[in-house]
């Protein structure tokens, strides 16, 4: 996943978690390099792996339709 790809999915340059915190796009994609250009809520998951704390930030995508 590149940064313009994390843009293109989420619609942002900065993603709102649902803890209040934020994540530039360019960090998000380091961190989910792995998920390829289309990712899907479980390739995303399965790479957080419980581990990142983005579970909650893929169910409420998920939850909105962002995610498939």
């Amino acid at each position: 996943m590149k940064e313009e790809d994390v843009i293109r999915v989420f619609g942002e340059a900065t993603l709102l978690l649902p803890s209040g915190s934020t994540v530039p796009a360019f960090v998000f994609a380091q961190l989910f390099k792995d998920a390829g250009s289309d990712p899907t809520y479980v390739n995303l998951v399965d790479l957080d792996g419980g581990k990142l704390g983005y579970k909650d930030f893929f169910d409420k995508c998920k939850e909105q339709g962002i995610l498939n």
